[in-house]
């Protein structure tokens, strides 16, 4: 549950921070500390009710009767009023210091999640310099404060013992000792002017096909504020309908229309051929559509529907999953229906299928590169090859990248793209352990750099292995 007052003033990346900070809260089991605690103060509370409930009944007696009866409703009320509220002060006591460290906790947890500090750190500089701060107008702010993300009401005694959630200045230097605010953006002017946000620099640095080795390897498993920003802004750039249809929210195209076309266009054969082909497949309707789209996807850069593909995935893997099954039987003809496999049709194919692929805990047992050796050869190989440049260079190249890993096979494996054996390295590697898949990522980034331009095939080609390996990389590497 998001208040109004995040969703105005809070951009998407601070959103994460703050999301990713509540998801902390449930994932460490604070949601049932808090629960717990919620009950403790009303029992408590419920005592100086009852207190104040007698006080009234003995005045209102006192007035009626002569026995004393008032006088001792009275005196048990008050007592039971002092019992209250000293227990209550000391129950809020105990869930403003247990709060105060679970806050800690989640702010931790919350640069963990979402691999950004500069996230929670702006969302909480922007609370600390809002007029209205983060204090919501209800009688119940105080009862449930240590569900909020700050506090929700103005203490103005025992502020700091009472107070369910630690200074705000504490946070901030926990998170990012060196913390430099970024205090003129809001989600607001990012969705009104994308172009004021996407500076040049973020432009050349992840538009522009000219790219080094250590800016590219560096993104990858580092989603950050302006990539986000300039996806945003590369998505506005196209074609409304397409979006739309990628995200599932058409009423006449849906998102495996688009998977389709995709497919369709990267097959080796004449368009009309496949679709005459698919005909015994996909409904005569379907083929109606997926025609009208090709159009439109054709005049788009291969990046351009590698975005459109990432907007479609998500949508694709909420299915059932019996439904999944029958979308990837149908993709998997498609590919198949030329008996050739490019390498176009590979990539978009295994995305779609690592998306649809049940979860399930892949063994990382791998703990040397000795035993992945071939593997490493056919995965490098086929990355220069796909440069386009000299078979001097590519030898040259091969060499140099090769030796870290093996001093035995100094010979380029050049050939046409395998797709058999392609698929097959790619699966043993991602049984890689964590720590071997970065000199990996980072060989082939220098692979990709050595010419310094990124063309069409190394894009599909990088974005297919960070996907195996589960690395996940920024579109616009």
């Amino acid at each position: 549950v998001i208040t109004r007052g995040c969703l105005d003033k809070l951009d998407r990346q601070e959103l994460q921070g703050v999301i990713g900070h509540e998801f902390s809260h449930i994932f460490n089991g604070d949601m049932r500390i808090n629960i717990f605690l919620i009950g403790i103060l009303a029992g408590i509370t419920l005592i100086g009710q009852f207190g104040e409930f007698f006080s009234r009944s003995g005045s209102w007696s006192g007035k009626n009767n002569t026995k004393g009866i008032g006088g001792s409703f009275a005196i048990v009320g008050l007592a039971l009023v002092l019992v209250g509220y000293i227990g209550l002060f000391f129950g809020r006591l105990i869930k403003a210091a247990i709060s105060r460290q679970r806050e800690f906790l989640a702010d931790a947890s919350a640069v963990q999640y979402t691999r950004d500090k500069d996230g929670i750190a702006n969302a909480l500089f922007k609370i600390k310099i809002d007029s209205d701060h983060s204090f919501l107008n209800s009688k119940s702010a105080e009862e449930l404060s240590h569900l909020c993300f700050e506090r929700t009401h103005q203490l103005k005694l025992f502020s700091n013992l009472l107070s369910t959630h630690p200074p705000i200045e504490k946070r901030i230097e926990r998170i990012s000792p060196r913390f430099v605010p970024n205090k003129n953006r809001t989600r607001s002017e990012t969705n009104e002017s994308s172009d004021s946000i996407v500076s040049s620099k973020a432009r050349d640095t992840f538009v522009n096909a000219t790219i080094v080795a250590g800016a590219l390897s560096s993104q990858v498993g580092q989603v950050q504020a302006g990539q986000i920003r300039e996806i945003h802004f590369q998505i506005a750039q196209l074609p409304e309908q397409l979006v739309h249809t990628a995200r599932g929210s058409d009423n006449t195209y849906s998102n495996w229309h688009l998977v389709y076309g995709l497919l369709v266009i990267h097959n080796t054969m004449a368009k009309e051929e496949v679709l005459r082909v698919a005909s015994d497949y996909i409904d005569k309707a379907d083929l109606i559509l997926i025609d009208h789209l090709l159009p439109m996807l054709s005049a788009l850069s291969v990046k351009q529907q590698f975005f459109l593909l990432d907007l479609a995935l998500p949508r694709i893997k909420s299915e059932t999953e019996e439904k999944q099954k029958f979308f990837i039987a149908r993709c998997k003809k498609l590919v198949d229906c030329d008996h050739k496999i490019s390498l176009n049709e590979y990539v978009i194919y295994s995305l779609v299928w690592l998306a649809t692929k049940q979860e399930s805990a892949m063994p990382k047992n791998i703990n040397s590169f000795n035993s992945v050796i071939t593997e490493l050869r056919t995965v490098l190989s086929t990355f220069i090859d796909q440069s386009g440049q000299s078979d001097e260079r590519k030898q040259s190249l091969y060499l140099h990248l090769m030796k870290s890993f093996d001093s035995k096979h100094t010979e380029i494996m050049l050939r046409k793209f395998n797709v058999t054996q392609f698929h097959s390295a790619l699966v043993k590697l991602s049984k890689l352990s964590p720590l071997l898949k970065q000199p990996l990522v980072d060989t082939l980034a220098q692979a990709i750099a050595f010419d310094n331009r990124l063309n069409d095939k190394e894009f599909m080609l990088m974005r297919a292995v960070c996907e195996f390996l589960g690395c996940p990389v920024p579109n616009l590497i």
